[in-house]
């Protein structure tokens, strides 16, 4: 078992250094991953059929344990789990053995300490290979014609002819649907991430295509606000009141406090639970205090650019998950309050490493933030 798991830690460091691989090309477009996204990358949780979006999730700790919480699809989680088979995980899994495993990975300097800075690279490496590899995938199974590129055709497949409508003028009060959002949505980030102007994506352009929240370029920020103005302004007047953000932004952006309600309160978004009238209160009177925080100008609407300051929030890189689950990571393990994080400390709290992998599988709750 140990000799097992030991190749199994080699498998996942080379992993990490190694994004080149690809899998074997598909032509049936039953096996694309995640081409139907509204807007690719991250942050969306949806595809165009309404289901989970697998571009949306962030890497667990260890991608080996995601086969016992079944957070990596089939093939992603084949690379890690290297010779085991069912069999072989149907004991449990052995945490305190594997974390002995990983401990040497994430501590790279050796001197027997993981720090705060080292635990964000483990959790982004871990994280962009995860994104890397899944865009590897698509990208092949996107590729009809085997050429090495995408056509904004060939991803959008038997919704090619949409475009025609796309850009159509909508009668007063009619709102598009989803499906031409999607294809007008994708179009633009088709084109935003084709920067050679050829109308093909490279395989480097594909994965800005699927992830602008990993871009620094401020025409693809510029993107990103416009379109998360877009998505909320329901009178499509290209701005934000106070009631669209309070109705359609704020729940995404608002500060909250996990410990104040329990997962049972919590409904279809993690941000959203029932909340007294005296909380109802308060939360609408934050949200208006937010509100004209954002609105720079003081016009009593939120243009685009107003909410760069929540950039971040609406459309997180691997980065800014990385350090937000280092900081809770050791925050939560750091026994002696040292800012670092030493194997013993890590094997005696294991349930911040592994919550999910020892039973608790609250849907709601990201498994690194416990």
């Amino acid at each position: 078992m140990r000799a097992l798991m030991g190749g199994l830690a080699l498998v996942t460091l080379v992993g990490l250094v190694y994004f080149g691989s690809h899998s074997a090309h598909s032509q049936d477009n039953t096996q694309k991953l995640h081409r139907r996204n509204l807007k690719p990358g991250p942050q969306i949780k949806h595809n165009k059929n309404g289901e989970h979006n697998e571009h949306y999730d962030h890497a667990s700790f260890d991608p080996v344990a995601a086969h016992a919480t079944h957070e990596l699809d089939d093939e992603y989680d084949e690379q890690y789990r290297g010779g085991y088979d069912d069999g072989d995980w149907e004991g449990g899994f052995n945490i305190t053995e594997r974390l002995h495993e990983l401990f040497p990975l994430i501590d790279t300097d050796k001197d027997g300490l993981v720090t705060k800075s080292e635990m964000e690279k483990w959790h982004y490496n871990v994280g962009m290979n995860q994104s890397k590899q899944r865009a590897e995938r698509e990208f092949d199974a996107s590729d009809a014609d085997s050429d090495g590129k995408i056509s904004l055709k060939e991803y959008l497949g038997e919704d090619f002819d949409l475009l025609a409508q796309v850009d159509q003028p909508l009668a007063e009060g009619e709102e598009a649907p989803y499906n031409l959002e999607w294809v007008r949505s994708t179009r633009d980030t088709f084109h935003l991430a084709d920067e050679d102007g050829d109308k093909f994506l490279s395989r480097t352009e594909f994965f800005k295509f699927l992830h602008p929240e990993e871009s620094e370029e401020e025409k693809v920020s510029n993107y990103l606000l416009k379109e998360a103005v877009r998505d909320r302004d329901s009178d499509k007047d290209g701005k934000l009141t106070f009631n669209e953000f309070k109705e359609n932004l704020w729940h995404e952006i608002k500060p909250w406090d996990e410990d104040d309600h329990e997962p049972e309160d919590w409904h279809h978004d993690y941000r959203e639970f029932d909340m007294t009238p005296e909380e109802t209160t308060k939360d609408e009177a934050n949200a208006k205090k937010r509100f004209e925080e954002l609105d720079a100008n003081k016009d009593g609407h939120l243009e685009a650019d107003e909410l760069r300051p929540e950039l971040k929030t609406l459309h997180p890189g691997e980065k800014d998950f990385a350090e937000r689950q280092a900081s809770h990571m050791i925050e939560q393990a750091d026994n002696n309050q040292d800012g670092n994080l030493t194997l013993a400390e890590m094997v005696e709290n294991p349930y911040v490493f592994y919550s999910a992998a020892i039973g608790d599988d609250d849907s709601y709750y990201h498994d690194e933030f416990k």
